[in-house]
């Protein structure tokens, strides 16, 4: 009985079960190190990509929906049942703005898509030149 207290006193306190207990650690210490860099390169390209698609849908909000809600609201046609008085003369641009941008970020615009797949592939441009050389291409 004594002799199997003491091997197993041995076999615990051995060098190998040592090294292998500081291996296991310093692995799921990398493991982690390893995980957390990927989850930031993996937030850094969804950045880009919820940016470029912003960008996108502004683009296509200023420039195409806002124009059409001003000509709208200057028709000559228009009716004085829906007419919201002074306040909306004064601020009739920024409904105007308000309207476009939700306009565009609940209707799946296939102008938007293109607009942003052009961005990302700028970004990555962008990116991928080292410092010392000048992109000439825009």
């Amino acid at each position: 009985m004594m002799a199997t207290s003491v091997d197993s006193k041995l076999s615990v306190a051995s060098p190998a079960s040592g090294a292998a207990a500081v291996w296991s650690a310093a692995s799921r210490a990398s493991d982690t190190r390893f995980e957390r860099e990927l989850a930031s390169a993996q937030g850094k390209v969804d950045g880009r990509k919820e940016q470029a698609r912003k960008a996108a849908e502004q683009l296509v909000s200023t420039a195409l929906v806002v124009p059409l809600l001003r000509q709208m609201r200057q028709d000559p046609f228009r009716t004085e049942l829906f007419h919201g008085g002074q306040a909306e003369e004064t601020f009739g641009s920024q409904l105007d703005q308000i309207f476009a941008d939700r306009t565009v970020q609940g209707a799946n615009f296939p102008l938007v898509s293109a607009i942003e797949k052009q961005l990302l592939a700028r970004m990555e441009r962008m990116t991928s030149t080292t410092p010392n050389q000048v992109n000439v291409h825009g």
